[in-house]
C-alpha cells in the first residue's frame, strides 16, 4: 500500500512539473493561435509521469547496490521517455537523428538531477557522521 500511496504522489508531482514546463515552452514560442495543452498532451505527461514514478520503485530493493539501481532506473526511464514521447506521442515523422537529440537531451537532464541528488545525499551524510561523531564524544558531566 505504501509504494501504491508513493508512486501516485510521485506521479503527480512529476507531471506537475512537467505541464509547468511545458505551459512556459508553449507560453513562450510562436504558438499564439493555441497556447493552452491540449488534452492528448496532458494524457503523454500523466502516462510518462506514471512510467516514471513506478521506475522509482526500484531504490525499494536493498539487495543491489545503489550504482546498479541507478543505472536500472536510467535505462528504464529512458525506455519510457522513448516509448511514450516517441511512439504515443506521434513524434515519429521526425527524422531519426533529432529522436536522438531527445534521447540525449532527456540523458544530460536526468544526469544534472542525477548530480543533484547525490550532492545532497552526500551532504546529509557527512552531516550525520559529525552529528554522530559529537554524540560519541558527549560525557555527561553529572550522572
Amino acid at each position: 500500500m505504501k509504494a501504491a500511496i508513493r508512486t501516485i504522489s510521485s506521479c503527480c508531482v512529476y507531471s506537475t512539473i512537467l505541464t509547468t514546463i511545458l505551459c512556459f515552452y508553449m507560453e513562450h514560442t510562436d504558438n499564439l493561435t493555441n497556447p493552452a495543452i491540449r488534452l492528448d498532451q496532458y494524457w503523454i505527461i500523466l502516462l510518462f509521469s506514471f512510467l516514471l514514478a513506478s521506475c522509482n520503485l526500484l531504490f525499494l530493493l536493498k539487495q543491489l547496490p545503489k550504482s546498479v539501481l541507478q543505472v536500472l532506473h536510467f535505462i528504464l526511464s529512458c525506455a519510457c521517455f522513448c516509448l511514450v514521447f516517441i511512439v504515443a506521442g506521434k513524434i515519429t515523422n521526425v527524422r531519426p537523428g533529432t529522436i536522438f537529440v531527445f534521447i540525449f537531451i532527456y540523458a544530460i537532464i536526468y544526469a544534472v538531477v542525477l548530480g543533484a541528488k547525490l550532492l545532497v545525499d552526500h551532504l546529509c551524510k557527512n552531516k550525520d557522521a559529525k552529528k554522530q561523531q559529537s554524540e560519541s564524544e558527549y560525557k555527561p558531566l553529572y550522572k
